[in-house]
């Protein structure tokens, strides 16, 4: 994997060990989702090798099949796939940041996730708010 070309588009395999990092944590073989996805199994054991980006966002993909979670597996719970492209959709026609800030406040209200009080839509959503947010 070493001689792999490292241009801009490529991933770091620490990176790569990271996003198994929940996989793992739910049983998930590793080396066989690696395959599958189309990439060395050994970078498990070089994290400074690197990866085509395209090779990552295969893998990315793989995981939210395989784990039915667009959260990875490192949320308090599963988040469906589909939930951020829902998400986006809803935010389009903001006109500005407080007002998709303040929608997607109220579209988190109505997903199945553990939120922080912070999260609560608020008439005076400061950017201090914006930096409390948390969905973890």
């Amino acid at each position: 994997m070493s001689e792999l070309y490292q241009s801009d588009y490529s991933t770091p395999g620490y990176l790569v060990q990271a996003a198994l990092r929940g996989a793992i944590s739910q049983g998930v073989d590793p080396k066989s989702l690696l395959k599958k996805s189309g990439i060395d199994p050994q970078i498990l054991n070089n994290p400074h090798d690197r990866i085509e980006s395209s090779q990552f966002a295969f893998l990315l993909r793989n995981l939210w099949l395989v784990l039915k979670d667009e959260y990875l597996g490192f949320g308090p719970r599963p988040s469906l796939p589909g939930t951020f492209a829902t998400m986006c959709q809803c935010i389009l026609p903001c006109h500005n940041l407080l007002h998709a800030i303040t929608v997607y406040s109220k579209v988190l209200l109505l997903l199945p996730l553990k939120l922080s009080k912070m999260m609560r839509p608020t008439s005076n959503l400061t950017l201090a708010h914006l930096m409390t947010l948390t969905i973890f």
